[in-house]
C-alpha cells in the first residue's frame, strides 16, 4: 500500500518550523476543505430529524434507527453481538431485552438501558470520544460506524497537528495529520453502532494520515495511515463517485484496504445515496482476504422507513425513552439527598411501604464528582405477615452511572435486620447476604429476609445495619465498608 511521492515536488508549510502567519495559512486552507465538504462530514441535523431506517446484518443481526422532530436519536438493537459461526447468537436473539441507546440532542450526552429497564445511565461525553455524542450521533446519520482522519478532522479540527505540501502540476495537495489524541484512531468495517462486529477493525492507532486533495474542487481523493517513521502505509481509504445533494457533493462510494500481517487483508465499500437530500449509506460490505483461502465477510444495508404508521410507532419509543430519563434524573436526585448512615431504625408496619432512606458511598468514588458517582442503600422496605411468618422486603438501590471506576460488575451486600419492641430490645435479628449489580445501568432489587415464630403485635420497628463489601468474590481493601465516606 505504498504510495507513489514523486509529484511532491516543495513543502509549502512545515507548522513545526513557519511562523505564524504560515500556520495561519494552513488553518485557511483546512477550513476552506471542511467547508468544501461539510455536508458530508458534519451533518445537517435538520434534515435528519423524522429520518426512520433499519440496518441489518447477517444472522438476524437487526438495529433500529429513529430521530425525533428534536433531533434525538434512538438505536434500539433488535438482536444480539453477531458472530456467524456461533449458533447461540440467533438463539439469544429470541430472548435479549432489546437494549437500546438514545444520543441526545443536546449537552453532547448518550443514555443506555434496554426495555425493562426502570432506570437508565446518562453519560457525559468528552470532546474527542467518538463512541458518543455528536459523534456517534453523525454515526447513526449517515448509517455507518466509520473513523477515518478526513471524518475526525471535520468533526474535531484542533486534534491534529498539520503540514501541508503541493504537487508540481499543482493540481493535488497533500495534507498530512498527526494526532494530538488517542481517540483520533482509524476504524472501518461492517457496523453501526453500540455492537460488537466481527467484521470491523476498530482502535487502529497511527502516527500520521496524508491526505491527498483535488485542489480544484478540495475534495479528498486518497487517505493513506502510517505508524511511526514507516514509509508503506498500513491502510488506504479512497474516496470516488460523487455526488450532488442539496449543500454540495459527496462521495458515492468510499472504499477501505488495510493489511493485517502477511498474505492477510481487509477490505470494505460503503456505497451511498441520496435519500431526500440525506447523504446517507445504503450498502456496507467488508471482506477478509488470505493467500489460498476464500473471503469471507460480511454485509450491512441500510433500509430506509417510509411507512406513517410503523415511522409513528418508533418515534413512539423515544418518548418514552425521554420520559425514562426524567423519571431516572428524579430518582437520582431523590437518593442524592439520603444520609449516609451504617445503621437506621424506623417504624414497623405491615403491608405498607416505609421509608428507609439511608446510602453509602463506595470507596472507589472517592474524589470523583457526579455524574459517576456510585452509591449503594435502601429505599424502603414493606413488611408482610404469612403462614406465621414476618417477611421484610428491602429495596435496594446501585445509583452506578459508569465503568471507569468499576472495580466489578456486582457488589456484595449484607443486610442485617433486627425486629425490637417497645423498649428497643431485639425479639429476633437475621443477617441475609446479597449481591446488587453495580455496572452500566443504576440498578434496583429487593432483598427479602424471613422471621419465624414472632408476634407482630410485640414488633415496634426495625433496624437496618447494611454493609458493602465490595466487588462480588472479594473481601474489599481487607475489611467490610461500613455507610460512611
Amino acid at each position: 500500500m505504498s504510495r507513489n511521492k514523486s509529484f511532491i515536488v516543495s513543502v509549502l508549510f512545515f507548522i513545526s518550523t513557519a511562523g505564524v502567519s504560515a500556520a495561519q495559512e494552513i488553518d485557511t486552507m483546512v477550513n476552506q476543505f471542511i467547508a468544501a465538504n461539510k455536508v458530508w462530514l458534519q451533518p445537517d441535523w435538520e434534515l435528519r430529524k423524522g429520518l426512520v431506517y433499519d440496518y441489518t446484518q447477517e444472522h438476524g443481526h437487526l438495529q433500529q434507527v429513529a430521530f425525533d422532530q428534536h433531533g434525538n436519536c434512538l438505536v434500539v438493537y433488535e438482536s444480539p453481538t453477531v458472530f456467524p459461526d456461533r449458533e447461540e447468537s440467533i438463539a439469544a436473539a429470541e430472548k435479549h431485552d432489546k437494549p437500546f441507546t438514545m444520543f441526545l440532542a443536546e449537552k453532547n450526552s448518550v443514555v443506555y438501558g434496554n426495555e425493562n429497564s426502570t432506570f437508565l445511565r446518562v453519560a457525559t461525553a468528552r470532546p474527542t470520544q467518538l463512541f458518543r455524542g455528536e459523534s456517534g450521533r453523525a454515526d447513526l446519520a449517515t448509517g455507518w460506524h466509520w473513523q477515518g482522519a478526513t471524518r475526525f478532522l471535520g468533526l474535531f479540527p484542533d486534534e491534529f497537528d498539520k503540514e501541508l505540501a503541493e504537487s508540481e502540476d499543482g493540481k493535488h495537495i497533500l495534507l498530512t495529520l498527526k494526532p494530538k489524541s488517542r481517540d483520533a484512531t482509524l476504524e472501518i468495517g461492517t457496523m453501526l453502532s453500540g455492537f460488537s462486529s466481527y467484521a470491523y477493525l476498530p482502535n487502529r492507532r497511527y502516527e500520521r494520515c496524508e491526505v491527498l486533495i483535488d485542489k480544484s474542487t478540495n475534495k479528498p481523493v486518497e487517505e493513506h495511515y502510517y505508524r511511526e517513521d514507516e514509509q508503506i502505509a498500513f491502510s488506504v481509504i479512497r474516496y470516488s463517485d460523487w455526488f450532488d445533494i442539496a449543500g454540495g457533493q459527496v462521495p458515492g462510494k468510499i472504499k477501505a484496504e488495510q493489511t493485517m500481517g502477511k498474505n492477510k487483508s481487509f477490505s470494505v465499500v460503503t456505497t451511498f445515496r441520496n435519500d431526500n437530500g440525506r447523504w446517507l449509506a445504503e450498502k456496507i460490505e467488508s471482506k477478509f482476504h488470505e493467500t489460498g483461502e476464500p473471503d469471507t465477510g460480511s454485509t450491512g444495508i441500510i433500509t430506509v422507513v417510509n411507512d406513517e404508521t410503523e415511522i409513528a410507532q418508533r418515534l413512539k419509543k423515544v418518548v418514552a425513552v425521554m420520559k425514562k430519563i426524567d423519571d431516572t434524573k428524579a430518582f437520582l436526585d431523590a437518593v442524592a439527598e439520603y444520609p449516609i448512615e451504617r445503621i437506621k431504625t424506623v417504624p414497623f408496619r405491615l403491608d405498607i411501604p416505609v421509608d428507609v432512606k439511608f446510602v453509602g458511598v463506595m470507596p472507589h468514588d472517592e474524589g470523583e464528582i457526579e455524574p459517576w458517582q456510585h452509591r449503594i442503600g435502601i429505599v424502603e422496605y414493606t413488611a408482610k405477615e404469612s403462614d406465621g411468618k414476618i417477611i421484610i422486603e428491602a429495596d435496594v438501590f446501585s445509583t452506578c452511572f459508569g465503568y471507569q471506576f468499576i472495580l466489578g460488575t456486582d457488589y456484595s451486600i449484607t443486610l442485617h435486620c433486627s425486629l425490637l419492641d417497645t423498649t428497643g430490645k431485639v425479639l429476633a435479628d437475621i443477617e441475609k447476604r446479597d449481591s446488587i449489580r453495580a455496572e452500566g445501568i443504576p440498578a434496583s432489587k429487593t432483598v427479602m429476609v424471613e422471621f419465624d415464630n414472632v408476634d407482630s403485635q410485640s414488633i415496634r420497628s426495625i433496624q437496618f445495619d447494611f454493609r458493602i463489601a465490595g466487588p462480588v468474590g472479594t473481601n474489599f481493601r481487607g475489611r467490610w465498608m461500613y455507610m460512611y465516606r
